[in-house]
């Protein structure tokens, strides 16, 4: 027998669950994020294989011990949680099971060929059957980018320096003004104020196009609706698949890029949702503090794993060492961006466009109204679900974060050597109401996204959660003569790119009638038009 061959359905075997999770989940992972796991599950299992084939003489027993160990070792937690069993029966069972195994396995004799033939085929067939349920395109945009360091949108070689620097700012999950009164008693008049005073125009009764991030961003920096785009994807995966697509070739980059704009994307936390972005930045932030080390495979690897089973509830590893350095990453990375941000001299040369993505005042809630660290056992920073419900430490980080970016949009005008464009809007509104239905939903053992049409008129008959999800903060700093021409008061984010360049390079484009949508994560529905509903709601009319 060919050396070679019991090795195969070893690596295999090991290497299936990293790559099943990355093919789930690979619009929101780059090529890289899967190397480290891949690294991870491979070296123990050729430790095990050579030193089990250094004491059974015999490397078919030696490969039939190490898949049968790593599959469990890899999967523990997983299967533990597939069979509702106590904790310390499972484990009783899985050591007595397992000794019970690889005893039989190194006293019996095999026909070698025969068994590893079949092995090598099943594994082979696992493998494949994962890498081809991604389309071909994802696998083109993944290795071309990753091996030739190519983007998808190159910059012209043309530099204007008489255009404006452009800052779009995005805060995640920031409700506007008439949700949070109603439904958090905080009047932000405040802030809008100072915001006003400062030279924006608000777009006071402004809503989402789109309930969630990734369909809001990627509308906003393709400057249309995407449920045309969206028709053909009836799976989740192939649904963010086309997503990562639209905003690698956005056409607000694209444009300003035609223009001699250099584009930054600087993400203030780890957002694997929007990791796309970075790929076509042609200037580097050089702080990725704990996105490759602590991204979502990463961490669904890990959980999937005998150490997320023997980790018992979180409280010997995740609690004090992954969470901890995940939320501790989050308090820095925040900072250090802002702080980043408020010197656009140092960025880079002009012009360019920066887009920045700050996670707040969406939980995780990382400071209090005064600007203290909150403690780690506070919220936490790997579900998020129950964390809306909290509406005092919502309020508390939402009122924080206005006063980062009093500082933030102060430094950048002060800091710029021509006045900035700015806009400073949040994707969505608070999804307060929308977790409160999802967790009711799950108390059923009701599968959401299996029965997404189903149970949508849940959510589009629920006036709070329509108010509360779609109103949005959304302010314009177009300075010059006539440069706010163009916006108003119920403007939504499809049009505000089309309005800035009209505005400042004459580009002529139709200004879209606003309409809103509702839909979940990667819907595997057609979304529904919510426009008429939404405007009763909200503005009464």
């Amino acid at each position: 027998m060919d050396k070679a061959k019991p090795f195969i359905h070893v690596v295999l075997f090991s290497i299936y669950p990293v790559i099943f999770l990355f093919t789930r989940n690979v619009a929101e992972v780059g090529f890289s994020h899967v190397l480290l796991p891949l690294a991870v599950v491979i070296l123990p299992a050729m430790a095990i294989f050579t030193i089990s084939g250094r004491f059974l003489k015999n490397r078919v027993k030696s490969s039939l011990i190490t898949s049968l160990l790593m599959i469990f070792i890899i999967n523990g937690n997983f299967i533990y949680l597939l069979s509702g069993v106590n904790y310390f029966v499972f484990l009783f069972l899985s050591i007595l099971g397992i000794g019970l195994a690889c005893l039989f396995i190194a006293k019996k004799d095999f026909e070698g060929a025969k068994i590893i033939n079949i092995l090598n085929l099943v594994s082979t067939v696992l493998v494949i059957f994962c890498l081809v349920s991604v389309p071909m395109g994802v696998y083109k945009s993944m290795f071309s980018g990753f091996l030739t360091g190519e983007k998808s949108i190159e910059p012209a070689s043309v530099e204007n320096s008489e255009y404006p620097d452009i800052y779009y700012i995005v805060l995640d999950g920031y409700a506007n003004n008439l949700a949070l009164k109603k439904y958090y008693n905080h009047d932000n008049s405040g802030f809008l104020s100072w915001l006003e005073k400062k030279g924006f125009f608000l777009a006071g009764n402004s809503t989402a196009n789109y309930m969630c991030t990734t369909y809001s961003i990627t509308s906003s920096l393709n400057m249309r609706y995407i449920n045309d785009d969206l028709k053909n994807t009836r799976n989740m995966n192939t649904n963010a698949f086309r997503l990562k697509q639209l905003r690698q070739e956005n056409e607000v980059v694209k444009f300003l890029k035609s223009k001699g704009y250099r584009f930054l994307f600087v993400d203030v936390v780890k957002n694997d949702m929007l990791i796309d972005l970075k790929g076509i930045s042609d200037i580097d932030y050089p702080d990725d503090e704990f996105n490759f080390l602590l991204n979502s495979l990463n961490y669904l690897v890990y959980k999937n794993s005998i150490l997320g089973f023997l980790d018992l509830n979180g409280d010997l590893i995740e609690k004090k060492y992954l969470e901890e350095y995940y939320y501790n990453s989050m308090k820095n990375s925040l900072l250090k961006r802002i702080e980043f941000l408020s010197r656009p001299e140092k960025i880079a040369k002009s012009p360019k466009i920066v887009y920045a993505h700050f996670l707040a005042p969406h939980p995780p809630y990382l400071f209090d109204i005064k600007g203290k660290e909150l403690p780690q056992n506070a919220v936490h920073p790997m579900e998020y679900a129950e964390e809306w419900l909290k509406k005092e430490l919502y309020v508390d980080y939402l009122v924080y974060i206005n006063n980062k970016m009093k500082e933030l949009i102060t430094n950048i005008i002060k800091n710029s050597q021509k006045p900035p464009v700015i806009i400073l809007q949040s994707d969505h509104g608070s999804h307060y109401h929308f977790q409160k239905i999802l967790l009711d939903l799950s108390g059923g053992d009701i599968d959401l996204f299996k029965n997404q049409r189903e149970y949508s008129g849940m959510f589009l008959s629920d006036e709070d959660f329509i108010i509360n999800s779609y109103g949005i903060l959304n302010a314009y700093y177009f300075p010059g003569e006539n440069k706010t021409n163009g916006l108003y008061d119920t403007i939504t984010p499809v049009n505000s790119f089309r309005v800035l360049f009209n505005n400042y390079f004459g580009a002529g484009l139709e200004i879209y009638e606003d309409k809103n949508y509702f839909g979940f994560y990667e819907s595997t529905f057609d979304l529904p038009e919510i426009t008429d509903k939404l405007k009763v709601y909200h503005t009464g009319n």
